[in-house]
């Protein structure tokens, strides 16, 4: 995520450094906010930033399945995030190689979901080719 300030539109920004940078340097989402908080030393007060807003609430589709539910609300859970549309896309949600590591662990220990291979950033996509294992 990237945080900005001025009078600029924070989806413009995003789209201004997509159009310059590779993709794997894009912030999943663009913050704008009146001022950089600071500690009492100066330096950036990263606590102090407003969470972002990932995701926009009319593209929103919930979970149709068993699995996409279970992987959801993992997704949510490790991405403390409130609800994970199906279609959303865990590296643009703010994800990376460990939190994929913690989704991973998670399906596997808590909710016998296989894990083999690499995490797909949708849910819907990771469904399709993992499914429940037997109890």
């Amino acid at each position: 995520m990237g945080y900005v300030t001025g009078a600029v539109d924070g989806v413009a920004v995003r789209a201004r450094v997509a159009s310059r940078l590779p993709h794997f340097m894009v912030p999943a989402v663009v913050v704008v906010v009146q001022g950089l908080p600071l500690t009492v030393n100066g330096k950036l007060d990263t606590r102090a930033l407003p969470a972002p807003s990932y995701g926009q609430v009319e593209r929103y589709r919930a979970p149709a399945t068993p699995v996409e539910a279970v992987l959801a609300g993992i997704y949510a859970q490790v991405l403390g995030l409130d609800q994970v549309g199906v279609d959303d896309s865990f590296f643009d949600l703010g994800g990376d190689s460990i939190s994929a590591i913690q989704v991973a662990a998670r399906a596997r220990r808590g909710h016998r979901v296989s894990t083999s291979g690499s995490i797909h950033p949708s849910k819907r996509r990771w469904d399709r080719r993992r499914s429940p294992v037997e109890r």
